[in-house]
C-alpha cells in the first residue's frame, strides 16, 4: 500500500505538469456548464433535451476523451521516454503501480470532468454523479491499459471513442450493451428516455458492469507490467 501512495503521488505531480492537458480538460468541463446554463433558459430543468445533452456531450464525448489524454499518458508516456525502467527496477509489484497510476489518473478525470459534469447535472436536474463516476472509472481503466499496452494509444483511443463508444454503441440495443456509455447513461434515465443511445439496463448491471471493465484494465495493465523487459 505504501508503494502504491508512492506511486500516486509521483503521478500527480507528472500528470499535473501538462497545463496543455489540464487547460483541455478546464474547457471541455466549463463549456459544459456554460452550455447547460444556457440550455436551461430555453427548455427548462428535468428535460429529455436536457438528458440527451448530458449523455452525448458528457459520457460520449468529454468523460472518455479526458480519460484518454489523462490515463494513455500515465505509464505510457514513462514508457515512450524510456524512463520506465527506473519503476522497472525498484521493488514495486505491478498491483501497487497500477492502482497507484489509476487513481491518480482518476482523481484528475474527477476533478476536472466530473464535478463539472454534476454541476451541470444540477443545472439540468438529472443527477449525474453515480453515471459520470462510473463512467469515468471504467475509461481511466481502460485507457490505462491502452497506453502501457498500444504504441499508439491516443490514436487508437480516439478509435474506440468515435466508432466502438458513438457508432456502433448507437446502433442497436444489442451492440450498445457493448459500450460503457449505456451502462452509465442507465443510471441517468430509464428505458423511456431517448438519450441518442439504447438504456434500460438493470440498476445492477449498470453498476456491475462499469466496475468489471474497470477491474479487467487494471489487471491487463498488471499483466503488461510483469511482463515488460528493461530494455
Amino acid at each position: 500500500m505504501r508503494r502504491s501512495l508512492v506511486i500516486f503521488g509521483f503521478m500527480m505531480q507528472k500528470l499535473l505538469r501538462g497545463w496543455g492537458r489540464i487547460a483541455i480538460l478546464v474547457a471541455l468541463g466549463g463549456l459544459g456548464i456554460v452550455i447547460s446554463a444556457l440550455m436551461r433558459g430555453d427548455i427548462g430543468p428535468g428535460t429529455e433535451d436536457g438528458a440527451a445533452f448530458l449523455v452525448w456531450y458528457g459520457l460520449s464525448i468529454i468523460l472518455p476523451l479526458g480519460a484518454l489524454l489523462v490515463s494513455s499518458e500515465a505509464l505510457g508516456d514513462l514508457r515512450d521516454e524510456r524512463t520506465l525502467v527506473y519503476l522497472w527496477l525498484r521493488p514495486v509489484r505491478a498491483w501497487e503501480a497500477t492502482t497507484g497510476a489509476a487513481a491518480a489518473a482518476f482523481v484528475i478525470v474527477f476533478a476536472f470532468l466530473v464535478v463539472p459534469l454534476i454541476v451541470a447535472g444540477l443545472i439540468l436536474d438529472w443527477p449525474m454523479a453515480g453515471a459520470a463516476a462510473l463512467a469515468a472509472l471504467a475509461y481511466t481503466g481502460v485507457f490505462l491499459a491502452f497506453g502501457l499496452i498500444l504504441s499508439r494509444p491516443l490514436l487508437m483511443g480516439l478509435l474506440g471513442i468515435l466508432v466502438w463508444e458513438n457508432v456502433i454503441g448507437s446502433l442497436t440495443t444489442g451492440t450498445a450493451r457493448l459500450t460503457i456509455r449505456s451502462y452509465a447513461a442507465s443510471l441517468l434515465v430509464d428505458g423511456g428516455v431517448d438519450v441518442g443511445t439504447p438504456v434500460g439496463r438493470s440498476f445492477a448491471a449498470s453498476i456491475a458492469v462499469p466496475l468489471a471493465v474497470t477491474v479487467a484494465g487494471l489487471l491487463l495493465c498488471a499483466w503488461r507490467w510483469r511482463r515488460a523487459e528493461v530494455p
